[in-house]
C-alpha cells in the first residue's frame, strides 16, 4: 500500500506533520526538509501522541529522530516547541530560535511583571489567579531547553540543496522567525495564517522588562509577507498561495475591530478590563482572558499613538478615556 503524499504544497523536498494539540487552535503543523541536512521547522507539544506522531511520520520519510541534525524554531510557544528539549536531549539535534524567544524557550516568563499589568488594567483577582493557573497548565506541554545557536534577522541557512533567509517578524511572540527559500516559498509560523488573524499576543521585552506594543510590531511583520510570491507554509492550517491577498484581509478585518474599540472608549472612562469586557463579553471565561485582554491591549494602544485616546488616574484607578468623536477617528 501506498503512503499518503504528504508533501508540503508538492514541494519534494518538504513534508507536512500535523500534529494535534491539546489547545483550542487545533492542530500545529511541522516541517521536514529533507536534503543534506535534515531539518524540522518547529517540533510540536510535549504529548505522549505528538511525540508518537512525529516518530511515526518522521519513519515514514525513512527517518529516525536521531536523523534530524537541527530544528529551527519559528517561535517559542509550547504547540510549536515543546518537543525540543527530546529532540536535543534525547536524540542529540541542535536547537537554533531568535533570542527574543529566550523568555518563552527558558520558560522564565516574569510572572509578575504579567500580575502588574493587569491589576494595573483593572482585572479582578479571582482572574488574575485563573490566568496563572492557565500558564501553569500551558507549561506542562514544553520544557525548558537550551539553545545551540542565535538565529537573527537576515541570517542565510541551508541544508544542502536550499537555501534560506531568515526573517525576523514579532508580534506574536517577540523572536518571532519566517523562514524564506531561494524560490520565493516561506515558513510563516504563527505570523500569517490563511484563514484567521493570527493574535498579538501581550509580551515584555527580554532585556528591559517593558511591555512591547505587539499589535503595530504584528501589522508591520503581516505587511512584510506581502511581498511574499511563493507558497506560504503556515503554523496552523494548510499551505496557501497569494500571501498579499490574505494580508490585505486581515489588515482591513483588524481595521473594523479598532473602528470598534475606539467607539467602545468614546463611551466614558473605563479601565482597561471594562472596555476590553464591551468588546468581548466572554472574557471572564478563564481560558479567553488573555486573549481577550491582549486583542485590545494592541488598539488601546493605537489609540493612544494616534491622540485618539489617553490615560488617567480617576479614585487612584488607571482608566482610558476616548478624547474624539468617533467620526473624527474613522476619517
Amino acid at each position: 500500500m501506498s503512503l499518503p503524499d504528504r508533501s508540503a504544497g508538492g514541494h519534494p523536498d518538504y513534508l507536512h506533520i500535523q500534529i494535534s494539540t491539546p489547545f483550542a487552535v487545533g492542530d500545529v503543523n511541522v516541517y521536514l526538509i529533507r536534503d543534506e541536512k535534515n531539518v524540522l521547522i518547529d517540533c510540536g507539544p510535549k504529548t505522549r501522541i505528538a511525540a508518537q506522531t512525529l516518530i511515526t511520520q518522521l519513519g515514514e520519510a525513512g527517518l529516525k529522530p536521531g536523523d534530524i541534525d537541527e530544528i529551527w524554531l519559528t517561535h517559542g510557544h509550547p504547540d510549536h516547541c515543546g518537543l525540543a528539549s527530546m529532540m536535543r536531549d534525547k536524540h542529540d539535534v541542535r536547537l537554533f530560535a531568535h533570542r527574543g524567544e529566550k523568555r518563552n524557550i527558558l520558560k522564565n516568563p516574569d510572572r509578575r511583571l504579567f500580575s502588574n499589568f493587569f491589576e494595573d488594567a483593572g482585572v479582578p483577582d479571582y482572574l488574575i489567579h485563573e490566568m496563572d493557573m492557565q500558564r501553569k497548565w500551558y507549561d506542562v506541554y514544553t520544557d525548558a531547553t537550551e539553545v545551540d545557536g542565535w538565529i537573527e534577522d537576515g541570517d542565510e541557512l541551508t541544508t544542502g540543496r536550499h537555501r534560506f533567509t531568515a526573517h525576523h517578524l514579532p508580534g506574536h511572540s517577540p523572536g518571532h522567525l519566517a523562514f524564506a527559500d531561494e524560490n520565493g516559498h516561506i515558513f510563516s509560523g504563527d505570523v500569517l495564517l490563511q484563514r484567521i488573524s493570527s493574535n498579538a499576543i501581550i509580551t515584555f521585552d527580554t532585556d528591559t522588562g517593558k511591555r512591547q506594543n505587539s499589535l503595530r510590531e504584528l501589522r508591520d511583520s503581516m505587511k512584510k509577507m506581502t511581498s511574499v510570491t511563493g507558497m506560504v507554509y503556515p503554523g496552523h492550517g494548510l499551505p496557501f498561495s497569494r500571501a498579499a491577498e490574505t494580508v490585505q484581509h486581515h489588515l482591513e478585518s483588524q481595521e473594523k475591530r479598532y473602528m470598534k474599540v475606539l467607539e467602545v472608549l468614546s463611551g466614558g472612562p473605563a479601565s482597561l478590563f471594562d472596555t476590553a469586557k464591551k468588546m468581548f463579553p466572554e472574557i471572564e471565561r478563564p481560558e479567553l482572558t488573555f486573549l481577550c485582554i491582549s486583542e485590545v491591549t494592541g488598539y488601546v494602544d493605537r489609540a493612544i499613538n494616534e491622540g485618539f485616546a489617553q490615560t488617567e488616574i480617576i479614585d487612584g484607578k488607571k482608566v482610558i478615556t476616548g478624547n474624539v468623536p468617533l467620526n473624527d477617528a474613522a476619517c
